[in-house]
């Protein structure tokens, strides 16, 4: 029986998440189960001028589709991505309350523990989860495959 049904995996623009979402699709490829990427953009304030600019939103666009596509190809099949704004941390656990999903996947950028507890997206996201987080620290997307064929 799998351990997981449902795979929330939060994204972001940092070269650090590639590797939590390769953990993530293959998780969820072992497990079978649902993946979903999840983007948070904090929000800018709601007035246009602050809004970011479209080279900046394609940018994200791109960046987002090459994640999802990352994925599709660890997992085999396409995974859903989705977008919100607002607190990163609160939109997270908002998603996988509202989507019922049993497991999380972030990728930590955080240099020590307390930094990690107190300012970050993935120590807030611990604070409040209604379900089981993997951290995925930065630096592992650097890491070699140990066998031919395996996603590092």
């Amino acid at each position: 029986m799998p351990m997981w049904k449902s795979i929330l995996c939060g994204i972001n623009s940092r070269p650090g998440c590639i590797e939590a979402v390769r953990l993530a699709a293959r998780l969820a490829r072992d497990q079978s189960a649902t993946l979903v990427l999840l983007h948070v953009e904090k929000e800018t304030g709601g007035e246009a001028l602050l809004a970011p600019p479209p080279a900046m939103v394609a940018a994200r666009e791109d960046h987002t589709a090459r994640l999802s596509g990352l994925a599709s190809d660890v997992r085999g099949e396409a995974v859903r991505t989705e977008y919100a704004t607002g607190d990163p941390a609160a939109g997270i656990v908002d998603f996988v309350r509202k989507a019922g999903c049993d497991l999380i996947v972030l990728g930590s950028h955080a240099h020590n523990r307390a930094t990690l507890a107190l300012t970050s997206v993935v120590g807030k996201v611990l604070a409040h989860a209604p379900c089981p987080v993997i951290v995925v620290p930065s630096g592992m997307e650097d890491l070699q495959p140990d066998f031919p064929g395996q996603v590092a």
